[in-house]
């Protein structure tokens, strides 16, 4: 049986399989109370569909319309942080002043695909992989593992500050 994230990385596999561009969002830091942990994922595709969760709610309906009208990660992977302001807390319901840092990363090239696929290919043989994003080019690269290790986000420079919704 295929675990949340697996099966986020599996349909997102999918989907870039069949020439249809998608998205990888990840929740890389919290603030104050958050409704899901660091390294929740949620995938969608240029139609509309998703698998996964960052929050249960508003975040999704937010981040999957700004998608759709191309006003976000269209060529490279950003960083958004939901929760800045009072008012934002407000809005998308977060719990306690939280805040929400994710990174959405677009996935649609013949490299992206076979580093998903070698993802997936671990995590079906219940193997370890370590994947690394860079921010501001959106290259990944993936490495087999002996042992678990807890996502970690090392840096951001001043070209790929993060957006405050």
């Amino acid at each position: 049986m295929e675990n949340a994230d697996q099966q986020v990385l599996t349909q997102l596999t999918r989907w870039v399989e069949a020439g249809q561009m998608a998205w990888l969002c990840t929740v890389v830091k919290t603030w104050g109370s958050s409704p899901r942990p660091i390294g929740s994922l949620l995938g969608c595709n240029d139609e509309g569909h998703v698998v996964g969760s960052l929050s249960g709610g508003c975040i999704e309906e937010d981040l999957l319309e700004r998608l759709k009208d191309g006003k976000l990660a269209t060529s490279k992977p950003e960083l958004l942080i939901y929760g800045g302001t009072p008012e934002e807390v407000e809005r998308f319901q977060l719990p306690c002043g939280g805040q929400l840092h994710i990174i959405i990363e677009p996935v649609g090239d013949k490299t992206q695909l076979k580093a998903f696929q070698q993802i997936v290919g671990r995590l079906e043989a219940r193997q370890c992989i370590e994947r690394t994003l860079d921010i501001a080019t959106g290259n990944i690269q993936v490495e087999d593992k002996e042992r678990f290790k807890h996502l970690s986000l090392i840096h951001i420079s001043e070209p790929t500050r993060p957006r405050l919704i």
